[in-house]
């Protein structure tokens, strides 16, 4: 979990609810030894970006990352709101009282969707009304974003469907299994 050991979920509330800062050096640390902890021939990462917040996954990971076989996981919206809920709303009801801060956050998207919207989200945060923040921001920031990446790969070699968790790791791992005769 890249995000996890960088203090960041790489978005523009990557850092939000999380009280401690990563330093590259730490970051570059906590890799390391995660790394040489794996006793496997497949690992699974999400695909990020090379930064991650203010750090940089290393180089070699990261062209390591781009070689490997990528699956893409699909989820519905309604899967996605729900998660995001619980990551960001329901385990950050503290942080979710400094509205000046998410405003400020919300506010630096201006570029890129444009006041009306902007003004709209924040109208909607001081109603507390997350899950319409939610989907509007999946909807018209987020979900651009992902198809743009998506289109910089070269084809995936599975598509899963991951409204239920449980079933697309399972999924996912017969797949690898039985494609690369792994047990």
């Amino acid at each position: 979990n890249l995000e996890n050991m960088a203090g960041n979920r790489g978005s523009v509330f990557g850092d939000f609810g999380i009280d401690h800062s990563v330093s590259q050096k730490m970051f570059d640390s906590l890799l390391y030894t995660k790394i040489n902890k794996i006793d496997s021939n497949f690992v699974f990462i999400e695909a990020e970006s090379r930064r991650i917040g203010n750090l940089f996954i290393p180089e070699r990971l990261f062209n390591s990352m781009k070689k490997g076989v990528h699956i893409l996981l699909k989820a519905s919206l309604e899967s996605r709101v729900n998660r995001i809920l619980k990551d960001y709303v329901y385990s950050n009801q503290d942080h979710l009282e400094n509205t000046k801060d998410i405003e400020k956050r919300i506010m630096n998207l201006n570029k890129t969707l444009g006041e009306k919207k902007c003004r709209l989200l924040v109208e909607l945060l001081r109603k507390k009304d997350y899950i319409s923040i939610i989907r509007l921001l999946l909807l018209n920031y987020y979900d651009p974003l992902y198809e743009y990446s998506e289109k910089k790969l070269a084809g995936y070699e599975k598509v899963i469907i991951a409204d239920d968790l449980m079933k697309a790791v399972e999924e996912l791992i017969d797949f690898v299994s039985n494609k690369y005769r792994f047990s």
